[in-house]
């Protein structure tokens, strides 16, 4: 089973350099930042494998935590956001040995990295790093496994909180796609797929508190038009997302 990991930006993460930051967190899940202050080079926010020490954890703490991925396997990283100017901000990633000793460090400005841990490398950190940024309008990173990656072209919607999975195959048109609908309620959220995913449209949409059936209903019409599709199976990521789900239903009925 592949699984794409979604990352967001809590408000109450430490792992933010807030000094002299103008930070706004949207109830869409959207963060608008900016730091004049900050010096190239610095680091505007990290996700990473451990659990910070001293830091305040909470209940759901666990959530923040990246996952340990398999070893000598690729994966890539998206981000999904608005960078000005473009290439202004840097996608970085840092490996470290059992002794949280630093074994490598690569980064990249074009919004996408590819990587693949080895055995030595025991915990990793994904980092935004700022260079001549004025402002980062911030909806997720992606964690994409290699399979995956060679089988769609991946494609961030910073529009709706989604991401498209469009197959890469051409010699077949698809007539069916699948929606996985998530509730934007962890910081480092696993979407797993079917064993037998089959190679046609996916998107995953992230709702919020906020969402309607009539606005989940729009979306999935949207993705059925766009993609010229007959049918769309709709697949609910948990409870809340399942419930509207339920609700899209009946008001089709």
């Amino acid at each position: 089973m592949e699984t794409i990991y979604g990352l967001t930006w809590d408000s109450s993460d430490p792992n933010t350099d807030t000094y002299g930051s103008q930070i706004a967190y949207k109830r869409t899940g959207l963060v608008l930042y900016q730091n004049e202050l900050q010096p190239a080079g610095k680091k505007i926010h990290w996700w990473e494998t451990q659990i910070p020490a001293g830091d305040a954890q909470g209940p759901h703490y666990g959530s923040k935590v990246l996952p340990q991925l398999p070893r000598q396997e690729k994966f890539h990283l998206v981000l999904d956001g608005v960078v000005t100017p473009e290439e202004s901000v840097g996608l970085m990633l840092l490996t470290y040995d059992q002794h949280h000793q630093l074994v490598n460090e690569t980064m990249s400005l074009s919004k996408q990295l590819t990587f693949e841990l080895t055995d030595e490398e025991v915990d990793y950190e994904i980092s935004l790093v700022k260079f001549n940024n004025e402002q980062l309008e911030f909806r997720a990173v992606f964690i994409i496994p290699e399979r995956v990656w060679r089988t769609f072209t991946v494609q961030p919607r910073f529009d709706m909180a989604a991401i498209d999975l469009v197959p890469k195959r051409t010699d077949a048109v698809a007539t069916t796609g699948t929606v996985i609908v998530r509730s934007f309620n962890r910081v480092v959220d696993a979407t797993p797929l079917s064993e037998h995913w089959t190679v046609e449209p996916h998107r995953i949409v992230w709702v919020t508190a906020d969402w309607s059936a009539t606005d989940l209903a729009q979306k999935l019409t949207a993705f059925k038009t766009e993609f010229h599709l007959r049918s769309v199976q709709l697949v609910g990521g948990d409870l809340i997302s399942q419930k509207l789900l339920v609700d899209v239903e009946r008001s089709d009925n």
